[in-house]
């Protein structure tokens, strides 16, 4: 027994100073891990698995410990949809996520993606389980995935925000204080509520609709709106509002269909880093 307590504690360590994509974990934390077990168990939370929870967190461990902002991209996070320990971290390994660190202060992780800069566009016509699951290129074009979204929009209070674009430069920000997405029992369904800026709802036309594929219809139309719009899935109402998995283009509807070249769906939790885990890291 003593053996395996032993063993636990020397692959949490290592698992502590390895860091995550090239930004290390405090070294006062490893420190403390190396105290004790226990304490690294009553730690863990502040010091691995919180700082990196999202791309958030990931934005804050680089301001905190290397005293700069990150380059948009791809990072790595811990795996949203377990609970990530030291024993349960090299089964669940860190997984990726895109995340806009330059707009309205950064730390965004992108939930969906649409740009016309790239060689071979994403198709999003695809069924109920390609959704589920996500598709795509966290480079370019992406869904990120039914079970992600909800697993992450879930574990914290998060504000949401899409950033629309067309290619002659006219742009649309739209925020809104509140956003999360069930799980499968409920088809996904989706949560969004305290618009910030003021004009038309685009979004929040879909609040409380369950995801509908081309392949699971649960709209409120009298056919299916996903087949009835290239096969897109989204939180169809009759239909749509905001269509952001729409072919070729991202689509807004407000007395006629408007169509944008560029698109992206970001997530942030209202509060970063709870203070119980920044003090234990400082």
């Amino acid at each position: 027994m003593q053996l395996l307590i032993v063993l636990a504690a020397i692959l949490a360590v290592s698992i502590l100073e390895r860091g995550v994509n090239g930004v290390p974990v405090s070294e006062h934390c490893s420190v403390k891990f190396q105290e004790s077990l226990k304490e690294t168990m009553r730690l863990k939370k502040s010091c691995q698995e919180a700082e990196f929870r999202d791309c958030c967190q990931v934005a804050e461990a680089a301001k905190i410990y290397n005293n700069y902002t990150p380059e948009t991209g791809v990072y790595d996070i811990s795996n949203v949809c377990h609970d990530i320990t030291p024993f349960t971290r090299e089964l669940f390994p860190p997984m990726q996520a895109r995340c806009d660190m330059k707009n309205s202060d950064g730390g965004w992780t992108v939930l969906i993606r649409r740009t016309p800069d790239v060689d071979t566009p994403v198709l999003f016509n695809k069924g109920w389980d390609e959704y589920e699951n996500g598709f795509g290129n966290l480079s370019t074009e992406f869904w990120y995935g039914l079970k992600n979204m909800h697993c992450l929009t879930s574990r914290d209070s998060m504000e949401v925000q899409v950033d629309l674009k067309k290619s002659d430069g006219t742009s649309l920000v739209l925020s809104y204080g509140q956003f999360r997405i069930d799980g499968p029992g409920n088809q996904y369904t989706l949560h969004v509520s305290g618009q910030k800026q003021t004009g038309f709802d685009f979004l929040g036309y879909h609040n409380g609709m369950k995801f509908s594929t081309l392949d699971r219809d649960n709209d409120k139309h009298g056919g299916n709106c996903a087949t009835s719009h290239r096969n897109g899935g989204w939180w169809f109402n009759k239909c749509y509002q905001m269509y952001l998995t729409d072919s070729p283009h991202p689509l807004l509807y407000n007395a006629g269909v408007i169509v944008y070249d560029y698109a992206e769906l970001k997530v942030r939790p209202k509060i970063c880093l709870k203070d119980d885990e920044t003090s234990t890291c400082e």
